[in-house]
């Protein structure tokens, strides 16, 4: 019976130590349950370690989703935004504007920029080159109707966001926001708040009215598509659900993304 309380002790200490029990026992039973103990762990680890590396092949393969789903959506938007510029160039040349020379070199430097690199990210300063080079093409377009103005945290320059962001807001606001009767004021903000980068263009131009503004919002929920909706999605594969565009506007002030 002294064997068997040793044994017992001996037993109760091992498995304290959370791991495989490592001591000989004098008594058969207790020699045969810490046996049937040490299975037991190995059995445990194989499947943690089995169920772990079913979890890292599937994150893993959700990776490899969303990679594959950024670059079809930057796939898109490359041909859209080739056309849209590629307008602007052909209106000049059948205008016989001596500046449509100047105006395809500066398209060759801006499709350098945005769609010649094949990274997925760029410095904050990159994408303001693709965007004020995209300005000053469509500023000989439509001369005169409107003003682009800048406000951005120096101190942000360096920071890396994905690429072909802050060009189709751009866009968006020329195409959508000027108007025939004033000069519309186009303003880029890029700025910190609270550690996040926020970027925001606000038109003071046409503006939208409740019923459009809210399929548009709708819209931006939705998979696919060019423009807003691809650069939505864009920000929500590469950040995460938390983050992506918002918009706001009234017919009175205008519109900010």
């Amino acid at each position: 019976s002294k064997k068997l309380t040793r044994d017992i002790v001996r037993f109760a200490f091992e498995i304290d130590r959370d791991s495989k029990i490592q001591a000989k026992f004098d008594v058969p039973e207790i020699e045969w349950m810490a046996e049937a103990f040490n299975r037991m762990i190995d059995r445990i680890n194989y499947l943690i370690s089995e169920v772990y590396q079913k979890e890292l092949d599937r994150q893993q393969a959700m990776l490899q989703a969303r990679d594959a789903a950024f670059v079809a959506l930057q796939s898109q938007i490359n041909p859209h935004f080739i056309y849209n510029t590629l307008e602007t160039v052909k209106y000049m040349i059948l205008m016989d504007d001596k500046r449509a020379s100047r105006t395809v070199q500066q398209l060759g430097a801006l499709m350098r920029l945005s769609i010649g690199n094949r990274e997925k990210t760029c410095s904050i300063s990159e994408e303001l080159q693709c965007a004020r080079l995209y300005v000053e093409l469509q500023s000989v377009r439509y001369e005169g109707r409107f003003i682009y103005q800048e406000d951005v945290d120096e101190a942000l320059m360096n920071c890396r966001i994905i690429r072909f962001v802050i060009q189709p807001i751009l866009e968006n606001a020329i195409q959508h926001g000027l108007v025939e009767d004033r000069v519309v004021r186009i303003r880029l903000q890029v700025c910190a708040k609270a550690e996040e980068i926020q970027i925001c263009v606000h038109d003071d131009g046409a503006g939208i009215d409740s019923a459009r503004l809210k399929v548009l919002k709708e819209e931006l929920g939705r998979h696919g598509g060019v423009g807003l909706k691809n650069i939505h999605e864009r920000i929500r594969l590469a950040y995460g659900d938390g983050y992506g565009l918002s918009i706001e506007s009234d017919r009175s002030y205008g519109t900010s993304i």
